[in-house]
């Protein structure tokens, strides 16, 4: 889970790296210095938030405990949110930076991964890193397969 909290902050530094590094000035003046540098890319943020997740149908599990946001990246949705229970792991992404639509994720154990689509319920995920509810159903890849998820997360 660390690699799943570091990508978004590594994806940034690598690019503000690579942008900077392509300029095609040199390093005098005022791009050189450190506040010129750093206001072109900000890091992703992560805070922490409470998590309470109920889990129904092809999945069936409880959750209540830490979880995390983030927010500020540049390579995602404008906030993400994740916690983990015992044989499963939800991932909220808010509307936003190309995601059409909020929606949640369902991973089980055994790597089967459950989605929300448009329309399935109620998803609402603040883009701010606030929080977010679920309670809609999310379909599995195999015909049939459906989890329903209901959650919060306040951060």
């Amino acid at each position: 889970m660390r690699l799943t909290r570091a990508l978004p902050v590594v994806t940034v530094l690598c690019l503000a790296s690579a942008l900077s590094a392509c300029s095609g000035e040199d390093s005098k003046g005022d791009a050189a210095t450190p506040s010129a540098r750093s206001s072109a890319a900000q890091p992703a943020k992560q805070t922490d938030c409470t998590a309470k997740v109920d889990l129904t149908g092809d999945v069936r599990a409880s959750f209540e405990g830490k979880g995390f946001a983030i927010t500020q990246s540049t390579s995602g949705p404008p906030a993400f949110y994740q916690a983990a229970g015992k044989g499963f792991s939800i991932s909220l992404y808010a509307e936003g930076n190309g995601f059409k639509d909020a929606s949640a994720v369902v991973t089980a154990k055994k790597k089967v991964t459950y989605t929300t689509q448009p329309g399935s319920g109620d998803v609402e995920v603040d883009a701010s890193g606030k929080g977010g509810q679920v309670d809609a159903d999310a379909a599995g890849i195999k015909p049939g397969s459906l989890v329903h998820v209901k959650a919060s997360f306040d951060c």
